[in-house]
């Protein structure tokens, strides 16, 4: 059974799809099998996925549902015992990328790396956290294309949900960490690059998120929403005591330093 199953899902993103796999098969770290999932391309990338078919364990093209449909058809297949989803446009840093992550032997859940965000042919660094909390989650994420989860995870928290065409992955990770107490760990390193032209980044869609985030989380994690809602707004009157004091502090200043120029002129 190999350690990793790579998966790689793609629609008509030739350019990218092939920025993807070079990544994969450059790498030195072999205990792997690779898993591509297209959705029907026209752009010449089932041509290309053919002409690397044995480097495959398996492939598909033919028509989906969307994203998270075509990454569960790859979760079906695969057998190794950690998966990392790759989808097209993304690309590993190096080539010793694996082996820098699996070099630590962590047995894990979820071991999940930093990244960088590729935009406008510019690298953004997007570090994560070590401990991931309920706060984590209501404002960012866990990058799916840094992430390595065990396989028999999916068995446990279920498949990506395919009601939610953007964000089945951050439902995942968060029920996957705070309602199943799944254990993870932090390997503070840029592991992948990620490609900035996903619908998760198009602002078009940003409300869409806001909205689906918000009925998950009321739909299984209400009972903390208050003592969060509470924390927030703690945080505020705790950041305008702070602007006070510093404002009292300012003028005690300026008025010391005033007295004393006083005392200074007088005795002149």
């Amino acid at each position: 059974m190999p350690k990793l199953s790579i998966i790689t899902v793609n629609f008509n993103n030739f350019i990218g799809l092939k920025k993807t796999i070079d990544s994969v098969f450059n790498q030195t770290f072999s205990d792997y099998e690779y898993i591509i999932i297209d959705g029907g391309s026209i752009d010449g990338g089932k041509e290309y996925i053919q002409e690397h078919a044995s480097k495959f364990v398996y492939w598909v093209c033919e028509k989906d549902s969307g994203v998270y449909d075509a990454m569960n058809k790859g979760i079906k297949h695969a057998k190794g015992d950690y998966l990392l989803f790759l989808n097209s446009g993304d690309y590993l840093t190096d080539n010793n990328a694996l082996n820098k992550v699996f070099s630590i032997h962590s047995s894990k859940d979820i071991i999940y790396c930093d990244l960088f965000w590729e935009k406008d042919g510019q690298l953004i660094y997007q570090p994560y956290p070590d401990v991931l909390s309920f706060e984590h989650f209501i404002v960012k994420e866990l990058p799916h294309q840094a992430s390595f989860i065990r396989r028999e995870l999916f068995f446990r928290v279920g498949l990506y949900d395919e009601d939610y065409r953007i964000i089945a992955d951050w439902k995942f990770f968060i029920l996957a960490v705070l309602k199943h107490n799944s254990s993870y760990e932090h390997i503070e390193y840029p592991v992948s690059v990620c490609d900035r032209k996903g619908i998760s980044c198009d602002p078009l869609n940003a409300e869409t998120i806001k909205r689906g985030r918000n009925e998950i989380i009321n739909r299984h994690f209400s009972v903390f929403l208050h003592d969060y809602e509470n924390l927030i707004e703690t945080r505020k009157h705790l950041a305008s005591l702070q602007n006070e004091l510093s404002q009292l502090k300012m003028n005690l200043g300026f008025r010391m330093h005033n007295h004393i120029k006083r005392i200074i002129k007088g005795g002149n």
